[in-house]
């Protein structure tokens, strides 16, 4: 049996549509909220059958209470753990929410996983994860943590989710880790990509000429898939179908929504004292920031990411995002 915890969440969702649809096993996905859990069957309605959701079995729980996943992993013969579950926030008023759902979550999941002999475990991490060595230009899976970076503490909570995954591999876990970049897909309007968005349906006056690494929702849920049932175990793998330029993305995105296209390239001293007052704002009032000063540096830093390792393993194919970005916007207004 199949679980998936995180399972209204964007890789979640997107993960059961294609479990449903591949596997012959049974599955359980947790929920914490019936609130996403009726937004989560409404997306996944308008991609799959009636059937194939009555087929999950839905059960309230909560990564971080012991009693909980003891419930479900005593209830179900569980023989995979599709570890989901996360909480994604660049905020630094929220590292102890980061540390305890991300780190101490994730342990939890590994130990019931080792307790109870799952045969196989897949994480999803990130690349905020990885860090160039020093005569890297391109990031790949050597790319190691480096604890002398500027990183995030979402960075930091995911590295440390990952440490606690290799654990349980020397525990005699079998695990797959892996890194996606800026995950696109529908779901959700808020939170996590939704927000970029929800951000850019109001205009956006200016861009940034860093870049980073994107991925569709799609393309995470295949590649997890693919490598839980092929015979690959302990080892990572970076998810990135292109390297865009910040400014294209938002022109994209800003052209389905039909407004001004950015023209104003903001200089990193600007962005850094807009993040810094809204951080006083959060500290304060708790004012949730547009530009969280942690997202700052990534902002104006060129970052490419190579998945020539998943792509020979597996002969994996992306699609490319441009199209799934636009995708995503045009639904979003419709």
């Amino acid at each position: 049996m199949i679980l998936v915890t995180g399972g209204t969440g964007l890789v979640g969702i997107y993960l059961l549509m294609r479990l449903c649809k591949f596997s012959n096993l049974r599955i359980v996905a947790m929920y914490r909220s019936l609130d996403k859990l009726e937004k989560a069957s409404v997306f996944f309605l308008k991609n799959n059958t009636l059937d194939e959701w009555e087929s999950i079995e839905w059960v309230e729980g909560d990564i971080t209470e012991i009693p909980s996943l003891e419930r479900i992993f005593d209830a179900y013969k569980i023989t995979q753990v599709y570890h989901c579950a996360a909480y994604v926030t660049f905020r630094r008023s929220a590292f102890d929410t980061l540390k305890k759902v991300n780190i101490e979550g994730t342990a939890n999941m590994v130990n019931f996983s080792v307790d109870y002999k799952v045969e196989k475990f897949c994480y999803v991490s990130s690349i905020a994860t990885l860090n160039l060595e020093a005569n890297q230009r391109v990031f790949n899976e050597t790319s190691r943590w480096s604890s002398e970076q500027n990183n995030s503490g979402y960075a930091i909570s995911k590295f440390g989710g990952e440490m606690e995954v290799w654990r349980g591999s020397e525990e005699g876990l079998s695990v797959i880790i892996v890194h996606p970049g800026v995950i696109i897909g529908e779901v959700f309007r808020e939170g996590g990509s939704g927000d970029i968005f929800e951000n850019l349906k109001k205009g956006m006056p200016f861009y940034t000429n860093g870049s980073t690494g994107y991925v569709s929702a799609f393309d995470v849920a295949k590649a997890i898939t693919d490598l839980m049932d092929s015979d690959i175990k302990n080892d990572n793998f970076i998810l990135v179908s292109e390297n865009l330029n910040h400014r294209k993305v938002t022109q994209t995105i800003t052209g389905i929504y039909d407004k001004k296209e950015p023209f104003f390239e903001a200089p990193k001293f600007l962005v850094l004292l807009v993040a810094r007052v809204e951080y006083v704002l959060d500290n304060l009032f708790g004012y949730s920031p547009k530009i969280a000063l942690d997202m700052v540096d990534s902002l104006f830093v060129t970052s490419k990411y190579s998945s020539e390792k998943i792509e020979k393993a597996l002969d994996f194919k992306f699609e490319t995002i441009i199209p799934v970005l636009e995708k995503v916007a045009k639904n979003a207004i419709n």
